[in-house]
């Protein structure tokens, strides 16, 4: 997304990096075991003995578990080439342009351009309302002019479309791999073995130094 500026906005968040991508997706392919040789299924369980990602997060528990449940099932995992964060999906099915009160229209081709890229491996995104597309008054229309018929809410930041965007990376799956031997746990526990608190949740993600974090969507895979 650009500004009128020509400033581009960037995901820029410590959790959200081709690292801490790379660092989930391996260290989540070990097997772990309980002192009792019982095996480790459950999220939270899993992420706290591994020591991947952050517990306190919505993705990375759910991330972790559905890529060791790939490895126990004897598939070798990958992140699909080129490796990078894209943005999968970019959901306009309730944004509508605002000619006038009576005359709300779907967002019109031109409006949205995919400059690099493309979902679901789209790297950068252009809003603007073409030059010469005008409202009912024969005022041209600008990005401030798109309305969310479900929040009922206009646009008026450009961060605003953050929240129509799904994040995320693919990966490789690839079968008849070797099932390595299932390790215990290392000593030290991840995060102080965080656990979601009942009753409390206001909607925000935040790590144990109180830093707010949104959430990152499942990654998908494609199993070949």
């Amino acid at each position: 997304m650009s500004s009128t500026s020509g400033t581009i906005a960037h995901l820029v968040q410590s959790n959200n990096t081709l690292s801490a991508e790379i660092d989930i997706a391996a260290q989540s392919t070990v097997m772990r075991i309980k002192e009792d040789g019982t095996l480790i299924v459950d999220p939270l369980e899993l992420i706290n003995c591994s020591q991947y990602g952050n517990a306190a997060r919505n993705s990375d528990p759910m991330i972790g578990a559905r890529i060791n449940k790939l490895a126990r099932k004897g598939n070798s995992v990958s992140i699909k080439d080129p490796v990078a964060i894209y943005m999968q999906k970019f959901d306009t099915s309730t944004l509508v342009l605002v000619k006038s009160e009576e005359n709300q229209v779907p967002l019109p081709d031109g409006v949205i351009t995919w400059v690099r890229g493309a979902p679901p491996m789209g790297l950068r995104l252009h809003i603007q309302i073409p030059t010469g597309m005008l409202n009912d008054a024969g005022d041209q229309l600008t990005v401030s002019d798109i309305f969310d018929t479900q929040t009922q809410n206009f646009i008026n930041h450009g961060a605003q479309f953050a929240d129509y965007i799904t994040m995320g990376v693919s990966g490789v799956v690839v079968g008849n791999a070797a099932v390595a031997d299932s390790i215990t746990c290392p000593c030290a526990k991840n995060n102080g073995d965080i656990m979601p608190e009942k009753g409390t949740f206001d909607g925000i993600i935040r790590d144990p130094r109180g830093v707010e974090q949104h959430r990152l969507p499942m990654y998908k895979f494609r199993v070949r």
